[in-house]
């Protein structure tokens, strides 16, 4: 019995080792520029097969137009959201799937309609979903000349 005991304590012990071995936390750390300037920038932690999410979001009010007698106040969703899924390969590079979105308010344009004063915004931003291969401590950059603007992002991959 007592042996019966300790083979159980010790077969505990060893799948925890390998769970925490199998844990290891995956740090990504981010920039996004925009003609130069850095619009968002940030880091998320977590582990293989995990996904997170990232949000940075503000609420811009706006009159909008619901028929054509009637306006009410809306919000325009402005910022980045992210979701990225990590996995270490057996080679120790991380194979990391991003989703990435970011949205700017490039112009509020203001209108009459019939006796009612309305916005129109107008955005433009950034987008990305991909899957890439990264080393750990390795670095890539995806770059993006949409509307006239240079959007560059920056993605690091760290396993602590």
């Amino acid at each position: 019995m007592k042996d019966f005991m300790k083979a159980i304590v010790l077969a505990a012990m060893a799948a925890l080792a390998v769970n925490a071995s199998a844990a290891e936390s995956i740090v990504i750390s981010t920039e996004l520029t925009r003609n130069g300037d850095i619009v968002d920038a940030y880091s998320v932690t977590t582990q293989s097969g995990v996904r997170k999410a990232y949000r940075n979001i503000e609420y811009k009010k706006y009159r909008k137009l619901i028929n054509p007698n009637k306006a009410r106040l809306a919000n325009l969703e402005l910022g980045s959201t992210a979701y990225f899924t990590p996995y270490v390969a057996s080679d120790g590079t991380v194979r990391l799937t991003m989703d990435v979105n970011y949205v700017h308010l490039a112009d509020m344009g203001t209108d009459k309609a019939g006796g009612l004063v309305v916005d129109y915004p107008r955005t433009d931003g950034y987008r990305l979903s991909i899957t890439d291969v990264i080393p750990s401590g390795g670095k890539r950059e995806y770059k993006d000349n949409d509307n006239g603007d240079e959007y560059v992002y920056t993605v690091s991959v760290d396993k602590q």
